[in-house]
């Protein structure tokens, strides 16, 4: 469990706060982590996969949302996964499938550990909305129609055999595309 101190935690926080959320994201991942392991039976690897898709979803709540990583709405997922993600994040449609799951597993971890903030959804909504979204965000995912202009221009370097990981290839591929 984090470190929380005497029961008193603070998730909110200002968007330009960032060593702050730096801080409070890396506390609630340890959490998160260890609790899939000894709650959820998951070994180290399971475990880590899914708190990389949980640093997300917390990258974007911060970034783009409310900023308070304790206060999740049925809403807050939709739009997460069914709107930003598909927009934003390079990840294959293989992937992404199981960043629904893990956000799910995600808030019923802020549940137990009594994280989830006043205003929050329900555990059982919230975990409706992650998983009930999961076909849907799977298909938005490799749809290019809802791609951002980043993600256009990943998806087309990958299409056309350019790793965008490599700067000189990335940069080939832009130089023939324009």
């Amino acid at each position: 469990s984090p470190a929380w101190n005497a029961g008193q935690v603070h998730l909110e926080l200002s968007q330009d706060d960032e060593a702050g959320f730096g801080r409070i994201r890396d506390q609630l991942l340890d959490g998160f982590g260890g609790w899939l392991r000894a709650q959820r039976g998951l070994d180290e690897a399971a475990a880590a996969d899914a708190a990389v898709d949980a640093s997300i979803a917390l990258d974007w709540k911060f970034g783009y949302g409310d900023g308070h990583l304790g206060r999740w709405t049925a809403d807050d997922v939709a739009e997460f996964l069914l709107s930003w993600c598909p927009r934003k994040l390079s990840v294959s449609q293989a992937d992404s499938v199981t960043i629904p799951g893990n956000i799910a597993a995600f808030t019923d971890y802020l549940a137990a550990e009594r994280l989830l903030a006043s205003g929050s959804a329900s555990p059982a909504r919230l975990r409706a909305a992650a998983t009930g979204a999961a076909d849907e965000f799977v298909t938005a995912m490799g749809d290019p129609a809802n791609f951002g202009m980043a993600k256009s221009i990943f998806a087309g370097a990958l299409a056309d055999g350019a790793d965008p990981s490599d700067p000189a290839q990335l940069h080939d591929w832009v130089t023939r595309f324009n």
